[in-house]
């Protein structure tokens, strides 16, 4: 039997180690990749101290490129010496979730060579939880992405994180000449995020990190884009519990960013980033931060609050980390993303300037978020008003609560 190197992790290994295992054969809808590049997570010894990685012994490596060097009998499309990398996201695709573009939210929902988000049977995983740092890696053939000649086996690895950074930047609903604050920006996906920014109209950078040097050195990928930075190591050394962080960005910029991309698995800097918003801004978290989340004050009457909740880091389909856990459990892996909507005025949310109302909005078959939730909240309200006789508008709101 052919045998590779591959680096394992063990239950209860406090480091990685390199062993010599099986070269994996191919199943009948398999393919089986000779590694040229591989990449791991710098957090995975915290996830594997969390229990996350579910089957141990294993390979680690969720990101992997390199040339096919065998194929199942039932694969078509693939063939032995092609070019191509690993997209590492395991998931049934027969759901309603895999069979409309959001296969990041399965039940199943698992990185190879990674961890399993799940508390249920995950049959995928169980049979391809092995990664890419070894000399070979045996995926599924849905799984291969053939690469063109021009993109090289380094870049290829890396696309994951690359589109974690498109796909916050997307969810961040960016006006105009924004003020974007990264966090954990000299981390992969904060770079990736500060270089892609100009596309995005960003019109100037607040970069949240560790190390000033690092900081001022990612930077320089702005382009022409205007940077400010805050180094947590210069800042007070109770920053965490007086709010410091939140007014050095308020400093930076005096009212308020536009949007919060924040990266930053864990600790208390979610919270002063997004205290550091303006009004209407938007916050999108790739992370899995379980530190909890205090919400900043608003006038309940003057602030709506909306959360969707995408898989992690990982974009529908293949475009573009672990985001919140439960009991100090890693469950599905989300990016979170909140809005916060301005004051409400007539121009700003949507009201009919002449009549100051809102036109109706039939959302029976939206998701029911906070504000969908809200909004047929009020609609029962209006009936039973209606009913006692105690309605201020009866004909207004019947028109209303009729749908």
């Amino acid at each position: 039997m052919a045998t590779m190197l591959a680096l394992r992790a063990h239950q209860g290994a406090e480091a990685l180690v390199l062993e010599e295992v099986p070269v994996p054969e191919p199943g009948p809808l398999d393919v089986v990749v000779k590694v040229a590049s591989a990449g791991l997570a710098p957090g995975i010894m915290r996830l594997l101290r969390m229990g996350a990685l579910k089957q141990l012994p294993t390979t680690l490596g969720h990101e992997a490129a390199g040339v096919i060097s065998a194929v199942g009998y039932d694969v078509t499309g693939h063939a032995v010496g092609d070019r191509v990398r690993v997209h590492p996201l395991l998931n049934c695709r027969e759901c309603d979730y895999c069979r409309t573009d959001r296969d990041m939210m399965c039940a199943q929902q698992a990185m190879l060579g990674h961890a399993a988000f799940g508390d249920g049977p995950m049959p995928l995983y169980e049979q391809y939880h092995d990664g890419g740092l070894a000399e070979y890696v045996r995926v599924p053939h849905w799984l291969i992405d053939s690469l063109p000649d021009s993109v090289g086996f380094d870049v290829a690895a890396k696309v994951q994180d690359l589109a974690n950074a498109v796909r916050a930047l997307k969810c961040a609903d960016l006006p105009e000449r924004a003020t974007l604050v990264v966090t954990a920006a000299t981390g992969t996906m904060g770079t990736a995020t500060v270089k892609l920014a100009e596309h995005f109209g960003v019109a100037r950078l607040i970069l949240v990190g560790r190390d000033s040097d690092r900081l001022h050195r990612v930077a320089g990928l702005a382009g022409g884009i205007p940077v400010g930075v805050v180094a947590l190591d210069e800042l007070p050394e109770n920053w965490s519990t007086d709010g410091t962080l939140t007014r050095r960005l308020r400093e930076l910029a005096p009212e308020g960013a536009h949007a919060v991309i924040d990266f930053i698995p864990e600790g208390p800097a979610l919270g002063q980033t997004m205290a550091g918003m303006a009004t209407g801004g938007t916050l999108v978290h790739m992370g899995g931060n379980s530190t909890p989340l205090a919400l900043p004050p608003h006038r309940p009457d003057d602030a709506l609050l909306a959360l969707r909740r995408h898989a992690r880091l990982h974009p529908p389909g293949r475009d573009g980390r672990p985001s919140s856990a439960r009991d100090g459990r890693p469950h599905r892996r989300r990016a979170h993303h909140a809005s916060f909507p301005a004051h409400r005025s007539a121009q700003g949310h949507g009201r009919d300037t002449a009549t100051g109302r809102r036109p109706h909005v039939d959302d029976r078959d939206q998701p029911l978020t906070l504000r969908t939730r809200a909004r047929r909240l009020r609609g029962v309200a209006s009936e039973q008003r209606e009913e006692a006789g105690t309605c201020p508008n009866q004909k207004a709101y019947a028109a209303r609560s009729r749908h």
